[in-house]
């Protein structure tokens, strides 16, 4: 972001990262809202470490929603923040999705309400002859031969005067297809029983003048009450999940014109065809063009509509779509990804459930953060955790967030510390939220080092061929792995690409010297010509496993084919592509260690993040010279210089060991700070030098001790137990070679799920997250020593710890969606306890 920022500079700002840079608080007004309770909310906020906080209509909120006396405590809430340097984003809706503005399209505007295409009746009839009663919203009807399997498809001119007549004599099915109100559910915060249903309709995302009503009724008003502090203490709007989760197809009144005059033909002929079991390829052509072009009105009526007046009255628009980790369901749904985020301030992916754990592979982050990169914006924003259980532990939110750090997500939008207020860890929630800061400002200032892109097939899933995007994720995927970071676009993205001499450039600031396609069939014709360009010019173009089929130019259905060999090359693996593309950083013999370059001014910054929850111990080879390199001590909350490196000059390489899920944050940089600490960085695996593994006391609480080895607290009889409990040991240490001669730790790698430990009564600190290892090196002594260790486990034993209370749980889930899936969640959290092993360990 800065090309001129200090490194020393830079290491002071981190202790006190800017706001706007800071995690987001998700402050929910549900029931019944005060001054008093704002002012007791926001004092907690605030000694969490939050300074943003997203202001947003909970279920039964009082006052009610959109009212005067609304828009009033949403003021005073404002005023508070102010007062407490805490910025404000507004969130657009009550609740999800945006754009139904509460009641009011029901009950104000109900001829501006959502549109879709559907089948209005179904019926059989074994005649010729069909009475139909057309009506202004009928389009037409698809006749099925059931007994030849054969379609017939015929528009309302055919049958104006109340029959159709039919080819011939069969049993036909007729569906007739019109346009009707249909909307999205929705979910209302004075809904009467908080169902998501479709009570309450959203509007005509289609329809510019309806989408301007949406603003007029929730933007404007806002701005009639708060607008004195927009682009001051009020960042932005935020917009959740705009959407047509409908059945049938998006539609408003006039988008059969639009479609003529961007595609040439009438479409209207086509339409009952849509609705077939399975499409011919015409048909698949031809509804691949209504997907272009409804979606491209719906990027232009809603998402630059809201964007154009947010940066009309100074503030940023922020929006995620719905879906981001399916993406076929989001061209379903939303009809295109990358258009959609050309407007907005900050592209958004929404991590609401395990869409990120750890037995996925998850790629869907890098949507988001490409289109940051290619439009230069410098943030990413998450909306993280709303559904991962309240038996979530610190730990397993901290690896969420680094996994989303590696693909440069760099905003989070949570409200899980406030919801999680009575979590056993939350002694550790300021310091995971510091962590968060400091990490999302360092990427906040840095600029991508990213070279290669990876073409993204829009189009094809337009038409149906899924395959290709599953491709495209399948080399993204393997790019990652092997330490390659990229850029996915598609052709909606290309105004923002300059080809010069033999690289892409994006605003003459980030470069990229390698395109990467995945087995296409439709490949846009403007994209063919860039490509053309860029292959003329020296660029290189890999095509993986084939090249595409057919270009096309503004509609699908005309089309030429591809001439192989005409640009690029073919690789058949993704082996050999991986070795085609020159990596920055090389992790050598690992798949588990993500990496993330950026710059910083003229130095160079390196998050490395171990996915698994296997020890990394190897090489990692910058290949760039730079005289020193600085590492992020998240303890310490400061960078200290390394010591042992190895340079040759033209490039460095770091022995390096790393815990499982560890991450680490280097800077490599011909800056030199003066005073800062040095340090050797860990080059071996712990040897364990003694076992700490049996005789334990564990107390439950001050008037229960159990003696024992050590063992879940379920096998120990407390299976609902939630809270703290305190493990001590009187252990005698004879090693006087290693006090004398070792630096030494204590290692306890199956912490579930926090631990605070003293040593002959000297307190050694608190660990939530790996590695849980203290250094005990000046604690420990010659003889007998005393150990304890407190451990604190999540919320989710005392939820569900007993069969009784799981079966509770069960029968309420039924009723409850999000119940339902957090339940999973927070099962898998029940054991609790401090389990083997426990060791002494020296690391060299």
């Amino acid at each position: 972001m800065n090309e001129s920022i200090k490194l020393s500079s830079l290491f002071d700002e981190i202790n006190n990262p800017p706001a706007t840079a800071s995690i987001i608080h998700w402050w929910i007004f549900s029931d019944e809202m005060n001054e008093n309770r704002i002012n007791v909310e926001l004092d907690y906020i605030s000694n969490l470490g939050f300074k943003q906080v997203l202001i947003a209509a909970g279920h039964n909120v009082s006052p009610k929603y959109l009212s005067h006396d609304w828009f009033e405590i949403v003021k005073f809430a404002v005023v508070q923040a102010k007062k407490r340097g805490i910025k404000v984003w507004i969130a657009d809706e009550g609740t999800y999705p945006s754009g139904f503005a509460g009641e009011t399209f029901n009950k104000k505007y109900p001829h501006k309400r959502m549109k879709a295409i559907i089948v209005e009746k179904e019926f059989v009839i074994e005649d010729n002859l069909c009475r139909i009663e057309p009506h202004s919203g009928t389009i037409g009807i698809l006749a099925k031969d059931m007994n030849q399997n054969k379609y017939f498809a015929f528009e309302k001119l055919e049958f104006s005067s109340g029959f159709l007549y039919l080819p011939y004599h069969s049993t036909w099915q007729i569906k007739v297809i019109s346009s009707a109100y249909r909307t999205s559910p929705t979910r209302y915060v004075h809904h009467p029983t908080g169902a998501k249903d479709t009570t309450y309709s959203l509007c005509d995302y289609l329809d510019y003048e309806a989408v301007k009503l949406f603003i007029s009724e929730v933007y404007e008003k806002y701005k009639a009450y708060i607008g004195e502090e927009f682009g001051k203490t009020i960042i932005g709007f935020f917009a959740d999940e705009p959407d047509y989760s409908i059945s049938g197809l998006p539609y408003t009144d006039n988008i059969f014109d639009i479609f003529y005059n961007e595609k040439g033909y009438d479409v209207k002929k086509y339409i009952p065809y849509f609705f077939k079991e399975q499409l011919d390829e015409k048909i698949k052509r031809v509804e691949a063009d209504y997907w272009d072009v409804w979606s491209n009105i719906f990027t232009n009526t809603f998402f630059k509509q809201i964007y154009k007046w947010c940066e009309a009255n100074g503030l940023k628009f922020v929006v995620h779509l719905n879906h981001e980790d399916m993406i076929e369901q989001l061209i379903k749904s939303e009809g295109q990804f990358f258009s959609h985020m050309k407007y907005v301030h900050i592209p958004a992916i929404d991590v609401i459930w395990r869409q990120i754990w750890y037995d996925k592979k998850a790629i869907f982050p890098k949507y988001a953060s490409s289109v940051s990169h290619i439009r230069n914006i410098a943030q990413t924003f998450s909306e993280s955790f709303a559904v991962y259980g309240r038996g979530i532990s610190v730990e397993q939110i901290k690896w969420v967030v680094d996994y989303q750090f590696a693909m440069d997500i760099n905003l989070f939008l949570t409200s899980i510390f406030k919801y999680l207020y009575d979590h056993p860890q939350n002694y550790f929630f300021p310091e995971v939220i510091k962590y968060i800061n400091t990490i999302s400002y360092l990427l906040y200032v840095s600029t991508p080092c990213t070279k290669v892109l990876v073409y993204f097939p829009t189009p094809d899933l337009w038409a149906g061929e899924n395959i290709s995007a599953s491709k495209a994720i399948e080399i993204g995927n393997a790019l990652l792995e092997n330490q390659i970071d990229f850029d996915f676009f598609d052709h909606s993205l290309l105004e923002y690409l300059e080809i010069k001499n033999q690289r892409i450039y994006t605003n003459d600031r980030k470069e990229y010297d390698i395109v990467i396609l995945p087995p296409i069939k439709y490949l846009p014709q403007d994209l063919f010509r860039f490509l053309k360009l860029f292959s003329s010019k020296g660029g290189k173009i890999i095509f993986f496993e084939n090249y595409p089929l057919f270009v096309y130019n503004k509609t699908f259905t005309s089309f030429f084919h591809f001439v192989d060999r005409e640009i690029g090359v073919v690789v058949e693996s993704i082996e050999q592509l991986s070795k085609m593309v020159e990596k920055d950083i090389t992790v050598v013999d690992s798949k588990d260690v993500r990496v993330l370059h950026k710059r910083i001014g003229n130095s160079h910054l390196i998050f490395l993040f171990n996915v698994s929850g296997t020890s990394f111990l190897g090489k990692i080879i910058l290949k760039f010279s730079k005289k020193n390199v600085y590492i992020w001590d998240p303890m310490q909350n400061k960078f200290l210089m390394v010591s042992n490196i190895k340079s040759n000059g033209k490039n460095i390489q770091l022995e390096l060991y790393m815990h499982p899920y560890r991450t680490l944050v280097l800077i490599a940089s011909d800056e030199y700070i003066d005073g800062i600490q040095k340090i050797d960085l860990l080059g071996s695996l712990p040897r364990t030098v003694s076992e700490l593994n049996d005789n334990w006391e564990i107390h439950f609480d001050k008037d229960f001790v159990l003696f024992s080895d050590l063992k879940d607290w379920q096998s120990l009889g407390f299976g609902d137990y939630s809270g703290s409990v305190v493990y001590r040991k009187m252990f005698s240490f004879s090693h006087v070679d290693f006090i004398k001669n070792k630096h030494l730790f204590l290692y306890c790698p199956n912490v579930k799920y926090f631990a605070k430990v003293w040593l002959n009564k000297r307190y050694l600190g608190a660990r939530a997250y790996s590695p849980f290892m203290w250094d005990i090196t000046e604690a420990l002594k010659i003889g007998e020593n005393e150990l304890v260790i407190e451990i604190q486990n999540t919320p989710a034993a005392a939820l569900l710890g007993t069969q009784e209370k799981l079966e509770k749980l069960r029968k309420e889930a039924e009723k409850n969606f999000y119940l339902s899936i957090s339940l999973k969640f927070d099962m898998e959290m029940v054991q609790s306890g401090l389990l083997p092993p426990v060791a002494i360990v020296s690391l060299e």
